[in-house]
């Protein structure tokens, strides 16, 4: 009966994976656009809420490393670039890094992809409107593929984001944000929901500085 403990102990250690680490998700958000000096793309922007109906709007996008960025309109005379672009392009967890406290709280599997799970407590910006973040990270590709932000005051907005190779890069493709909004007059909160979606890529097509004056 032992040589039966030795080889499921050896199958087991052979197909557990190592304990994740803040430090190696953030290494691996650094790798996100390897390969990717610039791009331009378009990017459809919508907003649905019961009393809110704005139009698709499509806008041009140019970025450069490390940050530079700046929308063009494609329909109609000006270009939006919601905040939560942030959050779906480059290396968003060393950014955080930087500005937040992280602390890995457990890994889960979304979408058959292995995760790490991070809480963010911001530093300094936001710190009076912004409890906290729950990140969840792809531990092989170091994007976020979910966010969830918990305000001081009111309820929690989640963001939902998937992304599409480039040669080794990971590029944003569809961002879903969604909150809840209180109706006036106090009737209840209705859900306010904000769509991006990403297409036409060039990648690398060497834009000038001058571009993001």
């Amino acid at each position: 009966m032992r040589w039966r403990s030795v080889i499921l102990a050896v199958v087991l250690a052979a197909g557990a994976c190592p304990a994740l680490t803040v430090d190696e998700l953030v290494a691996k958000s650094r790798q996100v656009l390897d390969g990717v000096k610039d791009f331009t793309c378009t990017m459809t922007f919508s907003v649905r809420a019961p009393d809110v109906r704005v139009p698709d709007t499509r806008s041009k996008i140019l970025f450069k490393q490390p940050d530079k960025c700046k929308a063009k309109p494609l329909d109609g005379d000006f270009a939006v670039l919601p905040r939560v672009w942030r959050m779906a392009v480059g290396q968003v967890l060393a950014r955080l890094a930087e500005t937040h406290r992280l602390t890995l709280l457990r890994e889960e599997e979304v979408q058959d992809r292995r995760q790490g799970v991070l809480k963010a407590e911001p530093k300094q910006e936001d710190r009076e409107h912004i409890a906290y973040h729950l990140l969840w990270v792809d531990a092989e590709r170091g994007t976020l593929t979910r966010v969830r932000t918990y305000p001081r005051q009111g309820t929690p907005v989640n963001i939902d984001l998937s992304h599409t190779q480039r040669g080794k890069a990971w590029l944003p493709e569809r961002v879903v944000a969604a909150g809840r909004e209180p109706k006036a007059e106090g009737k209840g909160d209705e859900e306010v929901r904000v769509t991006l979606r990403f297409g036409d890529y060039r990648v690398n097509v060497g834009l000038s500085d001058d571009e993001f004056k």
